[in-house]
């Protein structure tokens, strides 16, 4: 699994910042989290195949975060892509979304559908889930979550002495949570494996701050945040924004892993280094991204190359905790 950071701008762009997109690439299944404009160039220079696209989430209809969509219809329909593409949306922006199909012309040769997003689960894939949540911003706003879904997995060491290893049959029922019965005794997933914990991608931008997203996000492995003001939470209140304070205090109380910075003012161009390097050296575990900045997990190691430098850590496939392993200069 790798999460591809393609835009980390604030409202315009710059010569570092791409407008917002994160892209999500699942065993070979594309999901990306809003498209600002720019998006299809950022995928071509990370090599990204845009054929593997599969899911598209508009977390709202600014022009920051979804200018980027005519540019990827086109480079599909010149593609010849033939899956069906499915982009969620605001509830409300139907017609926002024909209007540009129409206007720029776009007809694809490929199906699209068109899903108006909810609170709860809006995504039910066979091995991850995504689930939405209305957020506080001047204009209907949802922040959203990629969830592998847990599974069974079995020691081979206990599984070879109880004379089960290689016995798909047995092992399957095992996986799918059922007792079984060996040499006359019942042996359920507990006796020969155990649950192996999802990772959870969470994604929050353009929004006030309030306690239920503290929950919403709770346990996230890789939690990225906007944080579009530091140190002025009144500005950010003002503005419908969140303020690094109160992104610090959501990553604290909802026990997640990592903190990925994104989505800055522009006011901060000229400082955004000294600001960085002020904050990642007084706190664990947060990081301002970059631009084509790569997070990749991969069995139980959690490697981020991000600004420069490359940073694994090893996770428990058992609780999720990540413990560093090492931090270095590309």
């Amino acid at each position: 699994m790798r999460v591809y950071i393609l835009g980390t701008s604030g409202t315009f762009p710059n010569k570092r910042r791409n407008h917002p997109s994160v892209f999500i690439e699942y065993k070979g299944v594309g999901i990306m989290f809003d498209c600002g404009e720019g998006t299809q160039r950022q995928i071509r220079s990370l090599k990204i195949k845009p054929s593997k696209i599969k899911y598209i989430f508009l977390t709202h209809w600014h022009g920051d975060h979804i200018l980027g969509l005519p540019g990827i219809l086109f480079s599909l329909i010149n593609m010849g892509y033939s899956e069906k593409l499915n982009i969620f949306i605001p509830r409300g922006y139907k017609k926002n979304l024909e209007y540009i199909l129409k206007g720029f012309g776009i007809e694809p040769n490929f199906e699209i559908s068109i899903k108006e997003l909810h609170d709860g689960k809006v995504l039910d894939d066979q091995e991850f889930e995504i689930y939405a949540k209305k957020v506080k911003h001047s204009i209907e706003t949802y922040s959203l979550y990629f969830k592998q879904k847990d599974y069974i997995k079995i020691d081979e060491k206990i599984a070879k002495e109880l004379g089960v290893f290689g016995d798909k049959k047995i092992l399957k029922k095992i996986k799918e949570g059922k007792t079984v019965e060996i040499n006359g005794k019942k042996i359920s997933y507990k006796d020969i494996g155990y649950i192996k914990k999802g990772i959870k991608v969470s994604y929050i931008t353009d929004t006030l701050f309030f306690e239920d997203l503290i929950d919403f996000v709770k346990d996230s492995d890789i939690l990225i945040s906007e944080s579009y003001y530091f140190y002025d939470p009144h500005l950010a209140k003002e503005h419908y924004h969140l303020d690094f304070i109160e992104v610090k205090n959501l990553f604290d109380r909802s026990n997640s892993k990592l903190l990925l910075l994104m989505h800055f003012s522009q006011r901060y161009d000229k400082e955004i280094e000294m600001i960085r390097e002020k904050i990642e050296s007084e706190n664990k575990n947060i990081y301002f991204l970059e631009d084509l900045s790569i997070i990749e997990y991969t069995r139980d190691t959690l490697k981020l190359n991000i600004g420069g430098k490359i940073v694994e850590y090893r996770r428990d496939e058992k609780t999720g905790d990540l413990k560093l392993i090492s931090s270095q200069p590309q």
